[in-house]
C-alpha cells in the first residue's frame, strides 16, 4: 500500500532566504546518511580543484559526519562568499540533506502530518528575513527523513486528542505575549502546566479554557506577592548556572580538537561557580562574553528585546516543537514545562552578551540550538537539574530574582 503523502504545517508568517553568513558551515556538523557517504565522495570535482580525492567526512562516536578545517569550516564552505562549493558546483540537490534541510527541523505530528519548526540559531530566521518556505522542497525531504516516523503517541498526547491539544496551543499563544512581563509569562505557563495535570482529559475543551484566564491571572499575582526573590539559594543559583553550561556547551569543539574534554569539563565546572566566561563553552561565543555571576544582573536590561524571546515560545508552541520527537521525545505536559525555563534560560544569557549589538538574537540563537538537540539534555544529570529548578517555590523565586 503507498502511503500517503506527508501534510506540512509550515506557520503562515515565516520568512526564510540563505543570506550566506556561512555560520552553519562553521559551527554545525552535519551527519551523512548511509548512502550520502559514497555519493558526495564520488563528486567529480574539475581538474585541479584542491577538493578532488580530499578525505570528505570523519567518523565519531560510529557516526560519520562532513569533515572540517583545523579553523572549523566546513571542507566544502567557499570562505569568500560564505557559499557552500557543492552547491556551487553541482546544484542545492547534490548536497547531503541535513544541509538542504536547515535551517528547519521537522517531525510527525498526528497521523501524515509534519510540522515545520524553523530553527532560530540561524541568523535569517531570527529575523525573518526572505521568501516563504518552499514547500515542494520541503515535502521531498520528508519523505527522506521522516520515512520511518511516527506520530504523536497517546501517551506523548497525554490522553489528549489533536482538537484539545490545538485549543491548548491557540490558548496559550494568543495569551502568553499579552502579560505584562517576562516573569508573569513564565508563571502564567508553569501554573497552566500545574492545571492541565490535575485536569481529566474528557473535560478539556475551550470552553474550560476561556474560564481559566482570569482564575489563573489572579493566581500568579498572588503567587508573586507571597514570593520573596531573596529565598532564592545560592544551590538554586548554581543548578541555574549548571543546566545554562549545558544548553551553552558546543561540543563541535570537541570534534574539530579545538578544545580537548578534560579542558572542556574543567570549563563547565568553573563556568557553573561563576569564574569563567561563556567563550570558554564554545569558541563561536564572543571574547569576553560573561561569567555565570552576571545572570541575575539587570544592569544593562535597556538592551533586551524581549519581543524575540515571546517569538521564540510562540513558534515552539505553534509548531509543537515542544514535545515528542522535536523535543527528546518529551509528553505534551513535560514539553510545555521544558518551556517554561526557556524564559530564565534566555534572560540569563542574554545578560552574558550585553557586550554586543544585540544580546537577546545572540542568546536564542546560542539556546535554540541546544533546546530538543543536545544529548547532554537527555541525562539523568541535566533531568535532576530540571526538576530542582521546577519545584513551585523555587521557580517563583528564580523567575522573580532574575527578571
Amino acid at each position: 500500500m503507498t502511503a500517503k503523502p506527508h501534510k506540512l504545517n509550515i506557520l503562515e508568517d515565516k520568512r526564510f532566504s540563505c543570506h550566506s553568513c556561512g555560520n552553519c558551515c562553521r559551527h554545525w556538523h552535519v551527519q551523512l546518511l548511509p548512502d550520502e557517504i559514497d555519493r558526495i565522495a564520488s563528486l567529480r570535482w574539475p581538474t585541479g580543484d584542491p577538493l578532488g580525492g580530499q578525505t570528505i567526512n570523519m567518523v565519531h562516536s560510529g557516526q560519520t559526519f562532513l569533515a572540517h578545517k583545523p579553523n572549523g569550516d566546513c571542507i566544502f564552505l567557499n570562505a569568500d562568499n560564505g557559499y557552500c562549493r557543492i552547491h556551487e558546483q553541482f546544484g542545492e540537490s547534490a548536497k547531503p540533506v541535513g544541509c538542504q534541510l536547515f535551517p528547519f527541523s521537522m517531525h510527525r505530528t498526528f497521523g501524515n502530518k509534519v510540522s515545520i519548526t524553523p530553527r532560530h540559531d540561524c541568523p535569517s530566521v531570527r529575523q525573518n528575513k526572505g521568501d516563504r518556505y518552499k514547500s515542494n522542497q520541503l515535502s521531498k525531504l520528508a519523505d527522506i527523513v521522516l520515512e520511518d516516523a511516527r506520530p504523536f503517541s497517546e501517551q506523548q498526547r497525554c490522553n489528549l486528542d489533536e482538537d484539545q491539544i490545538q485549543a491548548i496551543v491557540d490558548f496559550l499563544s494568543a495569551l502568553l505575549p499579552s502579560l505584562p512581563t517576562v516573569a508573569h509569562k513564565a508563571m502564567f505557563l508553569y501554573g497552566f502546566c500545574d492545571w492541565l495535570g490535575h485536569q481529566e482529559a474528557s473535560e478539556l475543551d475551550r470552553e474550560a479554557l476561556g474560564g481559566l484566564y482570569q482564575p489563573l491571572v489572579n493566581h500568579i499575582n498572588k503567587w508573586f506577592e507571597e514570593t520573596d526573590a531573596s529565598k532564592l539559594r545560592k544551590v538554586d543559583r548554581y543548578t541555574l548556572a549548571n543546566l545554562l553550561s549545558m544548553y551553552l556547551r558546543r561540543d563541535e569543539d570537541v570534534l574539530d580538537k579545538r578544545v580537548g574534554r578534560i579542558k572542556r569539563a574543567a570549563s563547565i565546572v568553573f563556568f557553573g561557580s561563576g569564574k569563567a566566561s561563556v567563550n570558554a563553552l564554545g569558541s563561536m561565543y564572543p571574547t569576553g562574553s560573561g561569567k555565570s555571576n552576571q545572570l541575575f544582573d539587570k544592569t544593562h536590561d535597556e538592551k533586551l528585546d524581549l519581543s524575540l524571546l515571546d517569538q521564540l515560545i510562540k513558534t515552539r508552541l505553534q509548531t509543537l516543537g515542544f514535545m515528542g520527537a522535536a523535543n527528546h521525545h518529551l509528553d505534551l505536559l513535560d514539553g510545555l514545562r521544558s518551556l517554561c525555563l526557556l524564559y530564565p534560560m534566555v534572560i540569563g544569557t542574554a545578560r552574558l552578551f550585553t557586550q554586543t549589538d544585540h544580546p537577546m538574537d545572540h542568546a536564542i540563537g546560542a539556546i535554540d540550538h541546544a533546546f530538543g538537540r543536545a544529548h547532554v539534555l537527555r541525562t539523568s544529570a541535566a533531568n535532576r537539574l530540571v526538576r530542582q529548578l521546577l519545584d513551585p517555590d523555587v521557580f517563583a523565586c528564580l523567575m522573580v530574582s532574575i527578571s
